[in-house]
């Protein structure tokens, strides 16, 4: 913490796990979740295509793409996302870059 008691923001690093990407061309999912490996993360862009079908716009599926990086990098590699929340199950983080270890 600084003299003001406040955290400096400006020195935390986050690991760069994985990238919300442009798909130039796709008009119904305009952007992809792909992981550390530069793979598309295929849970997540089916959950995206089916936002769409259910009628989210291509800017509701882009935030939820961010949403769901931004929920993992915060873990280092080390969340646990999938349907049991942050402590258990081996969904995204496994496919997204992410370690086995909780």
């Amino acid at each position: 913490m600084g003299e003001s008691g406040l955290r400096d923001v400006g020195r935390l690093v986050v690991p760069a796990v994985g990238a919300v990407v442009e798909a130039p061309g796709d008009r119904v999912l305009p952007v992809r979740l792909v992981g550390a490996d530069g793979a598309e993360v295929e849970a997540v862009t089916e959950f995206l295509l089916d936002l769409r079908a259910c009628g989210g716009s291509a800017g509701s599926a882009r935030s939820y793409a961010l949403a769901l990086l931004r929920w993992f990098r915060p873990g280092g590699g080390r969340r646990r996302v999938g349907t049991g929340g942050p402590s258990r199950g081996a969904g995204f983080h496994a496919v997204a870059g992410g370690s086995q270890e909780a």
